[in-house]
């Protein structure tokens, strides 16, 4: 499913959410401190990406704890080539990966491995369930299912809190 980041449906579909909503919060939350809790990754987040910046959902309690913003611009995202290519996107040692080895996210604020799986609500992807880490690390089978699952669950909580 490849998109744009400036596809009107796609935009409309997240302006629908009501993502600040505590219910959603906490579930959204709760959803990245269990993947977290289940990978081993501390850094688990569920993002929405917009066309010019992505926005932190949810987050596990690691994230919440030493990341001050609620968003990034979408340079910085690798969240954002999930919404484009409609596809998991996994980098086992950003610095060495040049597809990520000049992004902000690596070279300013120390990513040294992501993966990160599309959250779809309505057809459209909307942003990503992801883990991070601050050191290369390859990902297993097991914590890409679990991020898969994870994705789902994101998406029935978005369904929940979306304008009918």
């Amino acid at each position: 499913m490849r998109g744009s980041l400036t596809d009107w449906n796609r935009l409309a579909v997240i302006g629908g959410i009501d993502f600040e909503h505590p219910e959603a919060v906490r579930a959204l939350d709760a959803i990245a401190e269990d993947t977290a809790r289940r990978t081993g990754v501390p850094l688990s987040l569920a993002t929405l990406v917009l066309n010019s910046a992505q926005l932190v959902a949810g987050a596990s309690r690691a994230v919440r704890e030493c990341v001050p913003v609620d968003g990034t611009p979408n340079e910085w995202s690798l969240c954002a080539r999930i919404v484009i290519s409609g596809e998991p996107f996994v980098v086992t040692d950003a610095a060495a990966d040049p597809r990520t080895a000049d992004s902000p996210a690596v070279t300013m604020a120390g990513l040294g491995s992501y993966a990160g799986v599309p959250v779809v609500l309505h057809g459209a992807t909307v942003g990503a369930h992801c883990l991070v880490a601050t050191a290369p690390q390859v990902f297993t089978d097991g914590q890409l299912a679990v991020l898969h699952r994870g994705a789902a669950e994101i998406a029935v909580v978005f369904r929940r809190h979306a304008a009918a």
